[in-house]
């Protein structure tokens, strides 16, 4: 190693670690359970959105993580299957980096151009929700997610025994949303118009606030150029078409993505 080198070490655990290999490394343990997920929040919160988005706005969107992100990030780690094990502060943050392009992306829609922030906001909440904590699964699980995220949203989840085992467990949710178990969601679900749509069959257009097919995007056009050869010709599907789009997102904001999927995919 050259002297402007350094190495990290990113912990799972301290179980085999003497505080003498603690010390020499200069580690620090922090528990998850001891630190929480709503720091990340709330320093997102403060720091993140710029200074044109007031108070009001930033409640709005605090609100909506406090409401939402626990039902589903608890929901997704006990009742879908994750190819990768994943924390519920990972999940968070991939939640809110999401959410950080996105915004820094359209400020000036938001802000502007959209009549009400709020709803535009919202919109970006719920995208980013279903491609972080609701992607990181198979297609089965996927199902699952969009039909209890749909249930949560337009307040159908009284009486369902997972809901109530959650919030039984969770009395500071409880708390945080002043004990509301039946809050809805006051917005049309794009999802909800047709028999066997689901979250996943549609890409947020910020500019306009619609929500549209993703077969329907540019990168589905498909044209065979004259002279193609056959193996380089590529069909889109409804999957390289998503895909495509959230990793350019990413990749766009010089962001890491990781990509897990079975053999073949």
């Amino acid at each position: 190693m050259s002297p402007l080198m350094t190495i990290m070490f990113e912990t799972q655990d301290l179980e085999e670690a003497s505080p003498a290999t603690v010390s020499r490394v200069g580690m620090v343990f922090v528990e998850q359970s001891r630190l929480g997920w709503k720091p990340f929040l709330m320093s997102w919160v403060q720091f993140e959105l710029e200074e044109k988005y007031d108070d009001e706005l930033r409640n709005h969107v605090r609100d909506l993580v406090l409401w939402i992100f626990p039902v589903m990030s608890d929901f997704a780690l006990r009742n879908i299957d994750m190819p990768v094990p994943i924390t519920k502060n990972e999940l968070i943050r991939s939640l809110l980096k999401l959410m950080s392009i996105l915004v820094k992306e359209n400020n000036e829609v938001i802000l502007e151009k959209r009549s009400s922030p709020q709803v535009a906001l919202t919109e970006i909440f719920l995208f980013s929700l279903i491609w972080t904590i609701g992607a990181q699964t198979s297609t089965k699980g996927r199902q699952r997610f969009g039909i209890y995220l749909t249930r949560l949203l337009e307040g159908d989840l009284d009486g369902d025994d997972t809901y109530r085992t959650f919030a039984k467990k969770n009395p500071e949710w409880a708390v945080d949303i002043e004990h509301d178990f039946n809050r809805r969601l006051e917005m049309t679900l794009p999802w909800t118009a047709g028999d066997d749509t689901t979250p996943y069959d549609f890409c947020l257009d910020v500019s306009s606030g619609k929500w549209k097919p993703w077969m329907s995007l540019p990168e589905a056009k498909f044209r065979i150029e004259d002279g193609a050869e056959f193996n380089d010709i590529i069909v889109p599907t409804i999957d390289t078409v998503r895909q495509t789009r959230i990793m350019t997102t990413y990749i766009l904001s010089n962001t890491n993505v990781l990509c897990t999927g079975d053999t073949g995919t």
